[in-house]
């Protein structure tokens, strides 16, 4: 790896910001896109990234960017990992989706109070607005363990996972998820 490359990288990426703004979405968009050179709609933005991030990278190193991925960073491989950063990422992550599963156990079974619901830094909201808290304690976590990361594998590493949480989050709809949340309670109340 060459460094003034990687540097020459990471300084021509888009900013990310954790907002749902359509403006800013088509310009991370457009912009990831056009860096890779690619048009194809079928193709997505941490695609983009990492095809155009591992030519600047020992293919060691590309490999660990490659593999590591929001749904599966809490697994144990990744607990286990040699970088630091996504070691403390997997552990946090971990203990996190633990304690949204005791808060959302609680939730459902209000007849036992789990103490430990208590402290899930979760409010209580629609299910869309939960899920855009539990996106941005992800978030923010990544901004607390990017400290002193700018031109590594690091800093690449943080990208692609706030790039991840970014198209999730720019996926909601909230129409739609109201449409299948109604539906979904629909079947349920008649069986």
């Amino acid at each position: 790896m060459i460094a003034g490359n990687l540097e020459y990288l990471i300084n021509s990426l888009p900013d990310l910001a954790f907002r749902h703004d359509k403006e800013v979405q088509e310009r991370v968009e457009y912009l990831l896109q056009t860096y890779a050179g690619h048009q194809s709609e079928q193709d997505d933005l941490v695609s983009f990234f990492v095809g155009e991030a591992i030519k600047f990278l020992s293919d060691r190193e590309a490999e660990q960017l490659q593999i590591i991925n929001l749904q599966s960073i809490h697994e144990s491989r990744f607990q286990d990992s040699r970088i630091r950063l996504v070691r403390e990422y997997a552990e946090f992550i971990y203990a996190f989706k633990g304690s949204l599963a005791t808060y959302r156990m609680a939730r459902r079974d209000s007849t036992t109070q789990h103490s430990s619901a208590k402290h899930t830094p979760i409010k209580q909201g629609t299910p869309l607005e939960e899920e855009v808290q539990v996106l941005q304690i992800q978030w923010e976590k990544l901004e607390e363990l990017a400290s002193g990361h700018h031109y590594d594998l690091e800093a690449l590493i943080i990208y692609k996972l706030h790039l991840e949480i970014l198209q999730r989050y720019w996926s909601f709809d909230e129409g739609k998820g109201m449409d299948i949340f109604k539906s979904i309670t629909e079947k349920t109340e008649h069986g």
